[in-house]
């Protein structure tokens, strides 16, 4: 009696978890293995479950080895450049990816969360307007938001450029977020960028009088308790 031979193919939950297990890097090169691994990989629901046991990992692995990210200036190139270092040992390891702008201005981290990091950089147009740039040093995607607010970098150079800047994620929305709060020579104002939607949405005005950042949450203290409170990076309260 002939037995069925197996199609050689296996369930889609079966290889969700096998995919589950895999550094990105690897996820991303078996994208072009077959039509289904694309799809999945590509699903935003995969996506967030990759990230849940990412943070998981990492939580319950006490040996596990975290980075930092260092900005830094090479005197030879003449570029800013962005790198990943190692936390435990404080010995630099090869970049993961450089983001090498040839502008004599400053490059200022805003902030990092879930292994994307958000740079305010010199406006590849014009040296004197600034961009915003979300990067993923594990994918080396990167992505140029237009600030909301016109402002030179000669401004900036008076206070600390990324006060005024805030970015994290919406956990309720499942959403990455930008803040921006202008101040003068700008025209006061509040808004907030979203990447699902990829677009800017303007707040309601109040009196802001500084920020701070604490467990991968933003802090904004107002003048006014009528106005915002406070700003959960990526959730207005």
């Amino acid at each position: 009696m002939l037995k069925n031979k197996p199609n050689g193919h296996l369930p889609e939950e079966l290889v969700i978890q096998i995919l589950l297990k895999q550094s990105v890097r690897d996820l991303l090169r078996w994208k072009s293995v077959c039509k289904l691994w694309f799809t999945i990989i590509n699903n935003p629901s995969f996506i967030e479950q990759l990230l849940e046991v990412i943070i998981n990992n990492q939580n319950n692995n006490k040996s596990s080895n975290p980075y930092f990210i260092v900005n830094s200036w090479n005197r030879t190139s003449k570029e800013q450049c962005i790198s990943i270092d190692s936390y435990q040992t404080l010995a630099s390891i090869p970049e993961i990816h450089r983001v090498g702008f040839t502008s004599p201005h400053t490059i200022c981290i805003v902030g990092s969360c879930n292994g994307i990091v958000c740079l305010i950089v010199p406006n590849k147009s014009n040296d004197y307007v600034t961009s915003l740039l979300l990067w993923n040093p594990a994918t080396k995607q990167t992505k140029y938001l237009n600030v909301p607010y016109s402002c030179s970098l000669k401004d900036h150079y008076k206070r600390d450029c990324c006060d005024n800047i805030g970015f994290g994620f919406d956990v309720k929305y499942n959403d990455y977020k930008v803040i921006a709060v202008a101040e003068p020579p700008c025209p006061f104002g509040v808004k907030v960028y979203s990447l699902k939607n990829n677009s800017w949405t303007i707040c309601s005005s109040c009196s802001k009088d500084d920020s701070w950042d604490r467990n991968n949450l933003t802090y904004w203290v107002f003048a006014l308790v009528e106005c915002i409170r406070g700003q959960r990076k990526g959730k207005e309260e």
